[in-house]
């Protein structure tokens, strides 16, 4: 994962920020209800090495958006908190290999909370991130965005990354009538693991490396929702 750190590599490195151009403390951009803002316009070849961020709020309400090499497109639109891995707008600390978070209000909704990504992002000729305010307030925020720039595209087969959100509200399943730590939850059914039966997470073609997935749940029944197996088709097996 660092065996770059010990090699010489021809590239430059640059940040885009949401630092003060007057030279006071006043670091956040402030987005209007409805406003797009653009965070960074790189021209490439290049690659993304991490982006930090940090906000009161609004977790839900306010997309992250990246397109790479000007495609039609996004390869990521996904809800601020949800692609740094905080689901329902509730912030918690945690640590990973490519995401983490910080903050001193754990398990709870709505609250400043700081975050990062560590995932690679490489692009040819452009990568566009933008912040799309959907709430109905003002939203303030701060971000790095570290990358960097080559002079011609580096070897190798690089592919592009993507982030997708979904969500279903409610989602039965297979027997959403059934309470959990009952006999009937243990029954033998097939129909657990049908592919029409369980809650897709990802559908996609083309070649490329699933990297993982954050999963957020809400059980209505007010108690444990019972895990789930996560169950994966490669090239059409079903």
């Amino acid at each position: 994962m660092y065996e770059h750190l010990t090699r010489y590599r021809q590239a430059k490195t640059a940040r885009c920020s949401s630092w003060d151009v007057t030279g006071r403390n006043r670091d956040a951009w402030i987005l209007k209800p409805g406003e797009t803002r653009v965070l960074a316009d790189l021209r490439g070849p290049g690659c993304i090495t991490h982006i930090w961020m940090t906000q009161p709020h609004h977790y839900r309400s306010v997309l992250i958006r990246m397109t790479w090499d000007n495609a039609k497109h996004p390869s990521v639109l996904v809800p601020l908190g949800d692609f740094f891995g905080l689901g329902h707008t509730i912030v918690n600390s945690y640590q990973s290999a490519l995401f983490s978070a910080s903050t001193h209000h754990n398990n709870k909704m709505e609250q400043g909370c700081a975050l990062n990504c560590y995932a690679r992002m490489p692009f040819c000729e452009r990568a566009l991130i933008e912040l799309v305010n959907e709430s109905g307030e003002d939203h303030g925020q701060y971000f790095y965005i570290d990358y960097e720039t080559y002079e011609s595209r580096q070897p190798g087969d690089d592919l592009y990354f993507h982030a997708e959100f979904r969500r279903q509200n409610p989602f039965g399943g297979w027997a959403h009538e059934i309470l959990v730590n009952t006999p009937e939850a243990d029954a033998v059914n097939k129909e657990r693991v049908a592919w029409n039966n369980n809650y897709v997470i990802l559908e996609t073609k083309g070649r490329g490396h699933y990297i993982g997935c954050n999963l957020s749940v809400t059980n209505f029944q007010g108690t444990w929702w019972g895990e789930g197996d996560d169950m994966i088709w490669v090239d059409g097996y079903k």
